[in-house]
């Protein structure tokens, strides 16, 4: 019982970050980012529509 809360927390955080890498990715980081924006269209035929 030596060890402090600061190092238990710490250990924890070790521990998470150890399982995020070798486990499959989530649910959440599986399914698709919801669709803030529409996906930017091509550079050069936004660009010449923009300037038109």
């Amino acid at each position: 019982m030596e060890k402090t809360g600061a190092s238990d927390k710490e250990n924890q955080a070790v521990r998470n970050i150890t399982a995020g890498r070798t486990r499959p990715p989530t649910v959440d980081e599986r399914k698709p980012l919801p669709p803030k924006a529409p996906p930017p269209p091509p550079d050069n035929k936004d660009a010449g529509k923009k300037d038109g």
